[in-house]
């Protein structure tokens, strides 16, 4: 490949690469094409990755690869080097991820272009991080020949609304669901509890209910092992994100009282006709009464009666979405690595990790159990 004058490099005469280590300079492009894509989620918006490169970009180096047909850009991958290891931009804390394409983007040939130009610049491991099946298949074509492997595990539940009602949605839900939430609003009846719930849209109001939320997760996390939303930074770019997607209209958070006592939250993005949620947690004093499943109930019904065409718990199978919903996006993590012999030694650490995991997962267990016994 040759060098371009303007930092990129010639794939042809008609297709053209371009290199960028300074976000704001592709800040303009990158809404552009995002614009073109409303399906493409949350975490592929310039906010998402200026705000996390705010908070842990320090030990990276921004490397943005634009990619240009007869002069104008037409598709974007925001990656960043560690040390030898080049990797997707914002991640991990996206739940997954995209490349962006104009509208008018030959996507195969716009792979191809990826392909060609990753396969000239130093790497040793590339980490696309999570995408959808058929984005993470046409990388591995287009990659091919180059050793790799898949992580396969993630995937997200959603409803697909499909102009249905809430009406329609709910009287399909089994009998045993429908006694669920009758048996839990007896509960609430028996015990004079009565529940409400708010939906937060201002970003100054979500802020000032930020101590509440972490008091109410550092007593959930009491109760179980694992990471938390506040630990450390997290709880730092947790509020900016909030902040930031609440002030453009695009992220709301519900809280459920229970006789004015916050009993459980939800973190929704509201973008392109679709909700996500995102950030959710309970307090475990109240886990008899179920405040998490009340909210979600009430959100369900909210966001079927606003006519979103999806619904979206986003990565992650634990059991409580199943409670919603059947249908599940998979999702593709695609890793290649320049040395077959390092890829073979990656695989055989990610298999030993997945054994120690199901140690981890009695333990958990255990931890679950020992908090509920008398």
């Amino acid at each position: 490949m040759t060098l371009d004058p303007a930092g990129g490099s010639a794939v042809s005469a008609e297709w053209r690469v371009q290199i960028h280590t300074d976000l704001e300079a592709v800040h303009t492009l990158w809404d552009e094409l995002y614009a073109a894509m409303p399906d493409a989620g949350p975490f592929a918006l310039w906010d998402y990755a200026a705000i996390w490169w705010r908070h842990y970009g320090k030990a990276f180096r921004l490397y943005v690869i634009v990619v240009l047909h007869n002069g104008q850009p037409c598709a974007l991958l925001p990656l960043m080097y560690h040390g030898h290891v080049l990797r997707w931009l914002a991640a991990p804390k996206s739940d997954y991820v995209t490349p962006l394409f104009s509208a008018a983007a030959d996507r195969s040939h716009v792979f191809a272009v990826f392909a060609e130009h990753l396969r000239g610049i130093p790497w040793a491991v590339l980490d696309l991080h999570y995408l959808y099946p058929d984005l993470a298949q046409h990388f591995i074509d287009a990659m091919r020949g180059v050793w790799y492997r898949v992580d396969d595990r993630m995937a997200c539940p959603y409803i697909a609304v499909n102009g249905r009602s809430w009406q329609d949605y709910w009287t399909a839900k089994p009998a045993k669901t429908h006694k669920e939430m009758r048996e839990l609003n007896n509960r609430l009846a028996r015990n004079h509890l009565i529940a409400q719930v708010t939906t937060i849209a201002e970003p100054d109001r979500i802020a000032a209910l930020f101590p509440a939320l972490e008091m109410l997760h550092e007593r959930r996390q009491q109760t179980r092992s694992g990471h938390g939303a506040f630990a450390g930074d997290s709880g730092a770019f947790f509020l900016e994100v909030c902040r930031a997607y609440a002030a453009k209209g695009y992220l709301t958070l519900s809280v459920a009282h229970y006789n004015d006592v916050l009993a459980a939250y939800v973190v929704t993005f509201t973008l392109n006709r679709a909700a996500r949620f995102w950030k959710t947690s309970y307090d475990p004093l109240y886990r008899l009464y179920s405040p998490g499943k009340f909210l979600f109930f009430q959100l369900l019904q909210h966001h079927f009666e606003r006519n979103v065409y999806l619904i979206d718990f986003l990565a992650g199978q634990e059991p409580y979405k199943f409670q919603w919903t059947e249908q599940l996006q998979l999702l593709t993590r695609p890793i290649f690595y320049r040395s077959p012999l390092r890829g073979q030694f990656a695989a055989w650490r990610l298999q030993v990790r997945m054994r120690f995991a199901r140690i981890d997962r009695l333990r958990r267990l255990w931890v679950w159990v020992s908090h509920r016994l008398p």
